[in-house]
């Protein structure tokens, strides 16, 4: 029998971080990350309309290209 050793460490993985949810939500809580994520949105939308279309556009185009990569280099078979 071939006991696949990183399904098992993710299953055990998952199941901690399922009981450590109450401390990681506290830890979030405390860092105010929501907050930054909300700043960080009003600043781009205080952005002229054509460089919040650039940004978004090279977003868009980066993932593109990731996800390309990812498949040329044969993980999407």
């Amino acid at each position: 029998m071939i006991t696949n050793w990183k399904k098992i460490c993710i299953a055990i993985l998952v199941v901690f971080l399922i009981f450590q949810r109450k401390k990681i939500w506290d830890f979030i809580d405390d860092c105010r990350i929501r907050e930054l994520f909300i700043d960080s949105f009003d600043y781009i939308w205080r952005l002229p309309q054509g460089l919040r279309f650039m940004l978004l556009s090279a977003f868009v185009i980066w993932i593109g290209l990731m996800v390309f990569k990812y498949l040329m280099k044969g993980g999407g078979q």
